[in-house]
């Protein structure tokens, strides 16, 4: 008779197994979004600098005195000036976020009139490609000759105005609005100016939906429809010391409503600077979903 021998290893099932292998693929896909975002420009923590993501000590200390002092500014306009943002730019940035997500890409140079293209180049969008785990969109500016570039402030010129950095914040937050492709989904957003806009995200469902509150409380969020009906949605626009603040809501299914603020330079009719310093959570909410 020939007997078993125990290997002292337990064998798994085909269940425990293909259980097995859906947890190692999650850890892999948490571990690669959680780099892509660390490394992602737009991730900027509110008022403070990642140290992590900074090799020397000397570049974090530089980027915490950078958002600390656009910070301070952004302050000192707040005094010192009055909102510039009227119902003209709010109109203009509808149309804009409108034709990107219609992929009406064309259009785009004709809505942004204080931002111009250099004589025989062209401004387009790269759409993202389906593959690997994640991708996204861009504007790009092909030139006379034919060569295409992503750093597309090198060569566009920018109106020194108020409607010019309103414009200019537009065009650089725009791939936000534009087709993205698996995990760069989790970078998708909804802007928000007024209540009407907020309507249409999952907060302003959950007013109409108590399904959707219900899950929001689960979160732990303290719903309050009188909250939300207080809040102040309209973008802002500021200037101060020969520098641009603009400030604007958007909704995400994994951070909930947010308000981004922005530091622009204008000079020589370009974008010489473009720092996002804060982000202030006026709404938490995360929809669960893993891509």
């Amino acid at each position: 008779m020939i007997s078993a021998v125990s290997t002292g290893r337990r064998q798994q099932t085909p269940k425990t197994e293909a259980r097995s292998k859906q947890i190692l693929l999650f850890l892999y896909i948490s571990i690669t979004f959680s780099r892509a975002m660390t490394n992602h420009p737009d991730t900027i923590i509110p008022e403070e600098a990642t140290r992590d993501t900074r090799e020397l000590e000397g570049d974090f200390e530089e980027e915490q005195i950078r958002l600390e002092n656009a910070h301070d500014n952004y302050l000192k306009a707040v005094e010192n000036d009055v909102n510039r943002c009227s119902s003209a730019y709010v109109d203009l940035a509808r149309r804009l976020w409108k034709a990107a997500e219609e992929r009406d890409y064309l259009s785009i140079p004709g809505i942004v009139d204080t931002v111009t293209v250099p004589e025989g180049a062209s401004l387009l969008v790269r759409e993202c490609r389906q593959t690997n785990f994640g991708d996204e969109s861009e504007l790009y500016v092909r030139d006379s000759e034919g060569k295409k570039h992503a750093a597309i402030f090198h060569y566009l010129g920018v109106e020194d105005t108020p409607m010019g950095a309103w414009q200019a914040y537009l065009l650089h937050q725009l791939w936000h609005c534009l087709p993205l492709w698996w995990h760069s989904n989790y970078a998708r957003r909804a802007y928000v100016c007024s209540k009407e806009d907020l309507a249409a995200t999952t907060l302003g469902k959950a007013k109409r939906s108590w399904r959707t509150k219900y899950m929001m409380r689960r979160q732990g969020s303290n719903y309050r429809s009188r909250d939300i009906d207080a809040l102040d949605l309209a973008p802002e626009i500021l200037f101060w010391n020969g520098r641009y603040y603009v400030s604007c809501c958007y909704w995400s299914e994994f951070g909930g409503l947010i308000r981004e603020y922005a530091e622009l330079i204008l000079s020589d009719g370009r974008m010489e600077k473009f720092l996002v310093f804060a982000k202030k959570t006026l709404f938490k909410y995360d929809c669960g979903v893993i891509y």
